[in-house]
């Protein structure tokens, strides 16, 4: 119940202060210049307010400092009370199976295949907690999809770095098949004059060389690859891929809008590589050529199982 007592007792404070109740109410606001007298009079005025606010501003202080450690002590307990609701959280105490599968269907799937970006499945998962890592890293089907990109200008060391990261990351696919993507190139044009000493033919070999070790897992392949590079790859691959099915090949350099001036018949023996490269392959159902040319254009002279492809995009 309101105490209407208290509540004019307020109000009749709060009048007190009002410049309409002053003796000097008619010259407030005014350019009036007072008297020695009226001077006098205002200073007397003044020594009530004065101490009122001097007695109202420790006062304040004094709340403040109350209200300030309440208000810690709140935080405190808040902090307390999420502590613990946290350990309570009902995904603690999903099987480590159940997890896998929420963390599979958390995987991109706007992109072909995944990248290597620490803010984006699986890489985020093995920031969390250490439950979360070893689950993820212990889910073989967040790993067997990688997207492998190899510029011109990387230093050995960068490369090297590169190597070890895609590698650890193909291991824990496990026994998985394996979708690549690899782009690269050892093309370097005015745009891309590296300031650092870089060898990219042998950054090339590299990056083939590491891949190469898993190979016999590959059922998906995307190669992005200048035709000299085609070379390598053939040069540095093994004699079959006994599982891969899939198989898309673009020309990187012409992709990129680079000039080369190697002569038809250099190119046309660097594309002869990768008509080679098809021999190794016996169970290809898909063959995707973009931005990719064959000798003559003689297609159907490829060496493919060609009763067992069931698509083609040239």
């Amino acid at each position: 119940m309101l105490d209407l007592s208290c509540s004019r007792i307020y109000d009749s404070q709060f009048e007190l202060w009002h410049t309409s109740r002053s003796p000097f109410a008619s010259l407030i606001g005014t350019n009036h210049v007072p008297t020695l007298s009226e001077l006098n009079q205002l200073e007397s005025l003044l020594v009530f307010p004065y101490n009122e606010h001097h007695r109202l501003t420790t006062e304040i202080r004094h709340v403040q400092t109350i209200l300030d450690g309440l208000i810690h002590e709140q935080q405190l307990i808040e902090k307390y009370i999420e502590a613990h609701k946290a350990l309570m959280s009902p995904v603690r105490r999903l099987p480590s199976e159940t997890l896998s599968e929420i963390f599979k269907w958390c995987l991109p799937n706007d992109l072909p295949y995944a990248v290597r970006n620490p803010s984006q499945a699986p890489l985020i998962f093995t920031t969390i907690c250490r439950a979360w890592r070893r689950t993820a890293i212990n889910t073989p089907g967040l790993w067997n999809s990688l997207h492998v990109y190899l510029p011109p200008h990387l230093s050995g060391a960068t490369c090297s770095r590169r190597i070890n990261g895609f590698t650890t990351w193909l291991k824990r696919s496990g026994s998985l098949p394996l979708s690549i993507s690899f782009h690269g190139s050892t093309t370097i044009t005015l745009d891309t004059t590296p300031s650092i000493p870089c060898c990219p033919d042998e950054n090339m070999e590299m990056v083939i060389n590491s891949l190469m070790k898993f190979s016999d897992r590959f059922g998906e392949l995307f190669l992005s690859l200048s035709s000299v590079d085609f070379s390598a790859f053939y040069r540095l691959s093994p004699p079959r891929f006994p599982i891969l099915r899939s198989l898309q090949i673009r020309d990187e350099d012409f992709h990129r809008g680079k000039i080369r001036n190697l002569g038809p018949e250099v190119e046309q023996k660097h594309s002869s590589y990768f008509t080679a490269l098809l021999s190794r392959m016996p169970v290809l159902r898909e063959l995707q050529m973009r931005k990719f040319t064959v000798a003559d254009d003689r297609y159907s002279s490829l060496p493919c199982n060609w009763e067992h492809i069931t698509k083609l995009e040239i």
